[in-house]
């Protein structure tokens, strides 16, 4: 007879039997939307269509998220090893709320306690919020990543990169997967930047920002048609804070005088930004530039100072 996998063996083969990768989460997403359609027409109070419209498709489609994810509920299986004598995973799920406690009581951010939820919540095939505990609400203030100004001597070494992220705001990955026919003048004469899978999958035109035009236009050029750009796109590049760049210049850009326009077309910050107000149609515009399509992403993560040096 053979021996019954631990339930962290048991937690690595489920999660694994989740792997979509080379597949699209947009079209998931899409294909999940009209499979939902007459279920959310059906319903019969607010709450149930909001439960519908929240659930994502089946699987996982990101490496680096199966990756955290793994690494995550590995910590969850040690904590019930060490605090209940579950043998069998599937039984281990009662326990999700207690454990979610413990992290913030532990004092791990609310970014972190809801990564934790989602990790569970694609484990054990639900909603993080019936995982047994209401959780934290995110706060703008306590958004801290790559808030701090980049290593100089990083920079100087990566001067080409750092310029094409602040000139198209694309993320680290994309920057390494970019070709020499990616970018190219439209109709327009704008020097565009085609992404071929962003983030979920989904594809995308940025267009460059005029100062950083020469630039990125002289580094396509240097290479063919169907070579990478970058042969090495280091890690340690803080992509995010050129990101934030991106944003406030792309903003800058776009946004139209606040006094013109009507109380529906700003965006008014609140709690620590309150009194900070924005072009909504200028947001959204940014927003689809760096592949979110959210205006309150931008909001939280990347219209963060006033002005980035």
């Amino acid at each position: 007879m053979s021996k019954k996998r631990n339930i962290e063996c048991q937690m690595v083969i489920i999660m694994n039997n989740l792997c979509r990768f080379g597949e699209s989460k947009y079209e998931a997403k899409a294909k999940k939307r009209l499979e939902l359609e007459k279920a959310i027409k059906a319903c019969k109070t607010e709450e149930e269509k909001s439960r519908l419209r929240a659930e994502a498709p089946e699987g996982i489609f990101s490496f680096s998220t199966m990756r955290t994810y793994i690494k995550l509920n590995k910590t969850f299986c040690r904590w019930i090893k060490k605090n209940h004598p579950v043998r069998d995973i599937k039984y281990a799920r009662e326990f999700t709320g207690e454990y979610l406690q413990y992290c913030i009581n532990k004092g791990n951010s609310p970014s972190t306690i809801k990564t934790k939820a989602a990790a569970l919540a694609k484990l054990y095939h639900t909603h993080s919020y019936e995982l047994g505990i209401v959780l934290p609400n995110r706060k703008r203030e306590d958004i801290t990543r790559s808030r701090t100004i980049p290593d100089e001597k990083i920079e100087k070494k990566n001067q080409d990169v750092v310029n094409f992220i602040k000139g198209t705001g694309l993320r680290l990955h994309e920057v390494r997967m970019l070709e020499g026919r990616d970018v190219y003048r439209n109709k327009k004469g704008q020097l565009i930047v085609k992404v071929r899978k962003g983030k979920g999958g989904k594809k995308r035109k940025v267009t460059v920002l005029p100062e950083y035009v020469d630039k990125i236009e002289k580094l396509a050029r240097s290479v063919k048609p169907k070579e990478l750009v970058f042969k090495k796109v280091r890690k340690n590049i803080n992509a995010h804070f050129y990101r934030a760049w991106f944003t406030q210049a792309c903003y800058d850009m776009y946004a139209r005088p606040l006094d013109s326009l009507t109380k529906k077309e700003k965006y008014f910050m609140r709690n620590d930004r309150k009194g900070d107000v924005y072009d909504r149609e200028a947001m959204k515009e940014v927003s689809k530039q760096l592949g979110h399509n959210r205006i309150d992403v931008i909001a939280g993560h990347y219209l963060y100072t006033p002005k980035l040096a």
